[in-house]
């Protein structure tokens, strides 16, 4: 078809995702903390080839770490697309800050879930909150204790 045979479009399409008024809340509140706390330290992480351990603690203070954990074992009860959501706008600002959270939700969380009820039941359930806070902070600091960067 030639230009002038082309049907002009009136409407553009619908975008694939509308974020609510939550989804915006949270991705604005986490695009606030990577812009005032992590992008300060960007350029010294870079030319040091090191990460910030200050800024993984302060991803667990505001629950970025545990998004999709359930609040009964100390998360936020969030869904997957605002671990996605929190991904985004980290790595907006340091991709490697980015990676970070995403492991942690993914891989970390994931696998630890299937023995939160059964420890929760147990009793156990304060001391897991505490040790899985450990875990994903000692996974990252044994990988930089081999000298690893990240």
């Amino acid at each position: 078809m030639s230009e002038a045979t082309a049907p002009a479009v009136s409407n553009p399409p619908a975008p694939l995702v509308a974020l609510t008024e939550d989804e915006v809340l949270f991705r604005d509140t986490v695009r606030q903390f990577a812009d005032e706390s992590i992008r300060p330290h960007v350029k010294e992480m870079d030319e040091k080839g090191v990460f910030e351990h200050s800024l993984i603690d302060q991803f667990f203070e505001l629950g970025l770490m545990g998004i999709e954990v359930p609040e009964e074992y100390g998360g936020g009860a969030g869904t997957f697309f605002e671990a996605i959501l929190a991904v985004e706008e980290l790595s907006r600002v340091d991709p490697s800050a980015g990676v970070v959270v995403d492991v942690q939700n993914t891989l970390v969380n994931k696998r630890s879930e299937e023995a939160l009820p059964a420890a929760h039941v147990q009793g156990y359930g304060g001391r897991l909150r505490a040790q899985r806070s450990r875990f994903g902070l000692g996974c990252l600091r044994a990988a930089d204790a081999r000298g690893t960067k990240g």
